[in-house]
């Protein structure tokens, strides 16, 4: 597996720019090579609910061009599912982080997150994602979902995904 990563910054607007764009040059033939058999698009939901992000971005994709879409829209951030199973972490990070309430106020998992790595004693130099990759390697993916659904869907979007392109090859 090949993995191109591409990178909008500033919010939903920037993001369905970019991915129209993207979706564009693909349809053109401008980016040949870039042909994804998989195309992963990810941004937050904000609190909005992964099902309403998903058909907010679902709307720029032309199944034609990309059949084979996931969307990871983790909500209301993704460090809410960098704290869905606390073992994980335990692992990864050292220490525990206890019962994380569901909340829709801006930056707070951003702020739980952060501080759950401080309380294992560990200064997060990138807000405490630089474990997010290391976090999901650990993670048991079927309870971390169920405790965050936003993260089942993802989960179950990809295996779904993968299924399909497995029986196509």
């Amino acid at each position: 597996m090949e993995i191109r990563v591409r990178h909008s910054a500033g919010g939903i607007g920037p993001a369905q720019t970019e991915l129209r764009a993207y979706v564009r040059a693909l349809a053109k033939g401008l980016r040949p090579a870039s042909m994804p058999d998989l195309l992963c698009v990810a941004i937050a939901a904000n609190c909005h609910g992964h099902a309403r992000r998903r058909r907010e971005l679902e709307r720029h994709i032309d199944p034609t061009i990309v059949p084979h879409t996931v969307f990871l829209c983790p909500d209301p951030h993704v460090e809410r599912w960098y704290l869905a199973d606390p073992s994980a972490f335990a692992r990864v990070v050292g220490g525990g982080t206890g019962y994380v309430p569901h909340k829709c106020e801006r930056s707070t998992y951003k702020r739980l997150f952060r501080e759950a790595v401080r309380a294992a004693g560990q200064e997060p130099s990138l807000d405490g994602t630089e474990y997010g990759t290391e976090l999901v390697e650990c993670m048991d993916l079927y309870q971390a979902g169920k405790a965050v659904p936003s993260l089942g869907a993802a989960v179950e979007d990809l295996k779904r995904a993968f299924q399909v392109l497995r029986r196509r090859s």
